[in-house]
C-alpha cells in the first residue's frame, strides 16, 4: 500500500485560533498561533455549516460551491469567498466522538459489520487538472466529479479480501471504465498511523500488464473516516495529489495534464446532499 509522503507519520505542525458566526450563518476560523505558540497570520476561513445530519450525530462544514452537478467547470470562489491565503475548496465533518484511534472503523470491521456492507459511499471531488502539458502555456481547469461510486464493501460473488495483517483489504471491481480489453480496477484499503487515518489507492488492472502491482502513477488517497456521535463509521473525507511519473526513472516528470490536486468525500447514504 502506498499513500502520499508524511500521512503514515507525525503531524509537522499546527495552528491555534479563534471562531465565531457571521450574520449569514457561516463559521468564520482565524488561525493567529502555530501550536507553539508562535505569532502567525492572522489567516481567515469562511465555512458553510450543516448541523443535524445522520440523526443529529454528525455536522458538516464546506467551502462555498463544492457541491453541485458533475461532470462541469467549477468557478474558483473568489479572493476571501472561502479563505485569504489562497486555498479554494474544502469539506469536513465533525461530531462528539473522541479522536483517538479507538474511534476508527478497524478493516475487519468495515468488511465484517452489516451496518457498513450493503451501502455505497458516494460524494464530491473538487479536482483541478491542467489542460496543456507545457508548462509554460497550461492553464487550471477546476472540475466537479464524483468521488466513490456504485461500489460497496460487500460483493458476495467478488468479495473484498482481507490482508494477512488485518490492516488492509484488496478488491478487483468489475466493469470499469478503465481503458483496454480488462475494465477491472484494482482497489485497496488500509489503516494506517494513529487517530482516524485510512490510506486509498487503485489504479487500472491492465496497466500493471500481469505484474502484482502497477507501480507508476496509480490514485494515493490519504483519508479521513467520518465518525457520528455513536461511534458509527460514515464514510471518508480525503485528498488525491500527484504527478505523473516517468516509469524510467520513478520520478515525476513534466506532463501535468496527467496530474490530479483535489479534496473528496466518500460517505453513506446518510450524509449524501441532494445534487442538482
Amino acid at each position: 500500500m502506498r499513500t502520499l509522503p508524511g500521512f503514515a507519520g507525525n503531524p509537522t505542525g499546527s495552528l491555534k485560533g479563534t471562531y465565531t458566526y457571521t450574520a449569514d450563518g457561516r463559521l468564520a476560523v482565524t488561525w493567529n498561533r502555530t501550536g507553539a505558540g508562535a505569532a502567525t497570520g492572522p489567516f481567515h476561513e469562511y465555512w458553510t455549516v450543516q448541523s443535524g445530519l445522520a440523526s443529529g450525530g454528525v455536522a458538516r462544514i464546506t467551502s462555498p460551491g463544492f457541491y453541485g452537478a458533475y461532470g462541469a467547470g467549477v468557478t474558483v470562489p473568489a479572493a476571501g469567498a472561502f479563505t485569504d491565503y489562497g486555498a479554494t475548496f474544502g469539506v469536513g465533518y465533525g461530531s462528539n466522538a473522541s479522536l483517538g484511534r479507538e474511534s476508527r472503523a478497524t478493516m475487519t470491521a468495515l468488511l465484517k459489520d452489516p451496518r457498513y456492507d450493503a451501502q455505497p459511499y458516494k460524494g464530491a471531488y473538487v479536482v483541478a487538472k491542467a489542460s496543456s502539458s507545457d508548462p509554460a502555456t497550461r492553464t487550471g481547469i477546476v472540475a466537479r466529479e464524483g468521488a466513490g461510486g456504485s461500489w460497496t464493501l460487500a460483493d458476495t460473488a467478488n468479495p473484498w479480501r482481507l490482508c494477512s495483517s488485518g490492516l488492509c483489504a484488496g478488491w478487483v471491481q468489475p466493469g470499469t471504465s478503465c481503458g483496454g480489453t480488462d475494465k477491472a480496477r484494482v482497489r485497496y484499503l488500509a489503516e494506517i498511523g494513529g487517530g482516524r487515518r485510512t490510506t486509498e489507492e487503485y489504479w487500472c488492472r491492465f496497466l500493471a500488464q500481469g505484474k502484482p502491482c502497477y507501480l507508476y502513477n496509480s490514485h494515493p488517497r490519504p483519508m479521513l473516516q467520518v465518525v457520528d456521535d455513536a461511534g458509527v463509521f460514515r464514510g471518508w473525507v480525503g485528498v488525491e495529489g500527484f504527478t505523473h511519473v516517468r516509469t524510467t526513472t520513478g520520478l515525476p516528470d513534466s506532463s501535468w495534464i496527467e496530474g490530479y490536486w483535489g479534496v473528496f468525500d466518500m460517505v453513506s447514504a446518510t450524509l449524501q446532499p441532494k445534487l442538482p
